[in-house]
């Protein structure tokens, strides 16, 4: 679920090493609910966060949550761009983009069913 039109991040960072990979997230802070929505039209990662967007609480909720669905500890999940932003770009340690795309896919579909 790749949109080849998102716009390029200079972090001045250094690139993801190998089995890494970085995305766009659509933080949805102050939510009923929280949870992975899913991909939205534009290939944002949907995100619904229950913590409001102060003090870098809903960021950190945002980590975890990722962190949770994707089976990697918190440390892994860097946020390189947004953090005063509901679109922000994340750096994922240690998977590449096609086992993030998976492993969210069967987190969806296990809350599902």
């Amino acid at each position: 679920m790749r949109n080849s039109g998102m716009p390029t991040v200079s972090t001045g960072q250094k690139a993801p090493r190998t089995g890494s990979c970085s995305l766009w997230i659509l933080a949805r802070p102050r939510s009923s609910r929280e949870g992975i929505k899913g991909w939205d039209e534009n290939g944002f990662l949907e995100i619904l966060l229950k913590s409001p967007p102060a003090e870098g609480r809903a960021n950190q909720e945002c980590r975890a949550q990722l962190a949770r669905a994707l089976g990697l500890g918190a440390s892994q999940i860097v946020l390189l761009k947004g953090h005063a932003s509901r679109k922000k770009r994340i750096l994922i340690q240690g998977l590449a983009r096609e086992e993030v795309e998976r492993r969210v896919r069967e987190w969806l579909h296990a809350r599902k069913g």
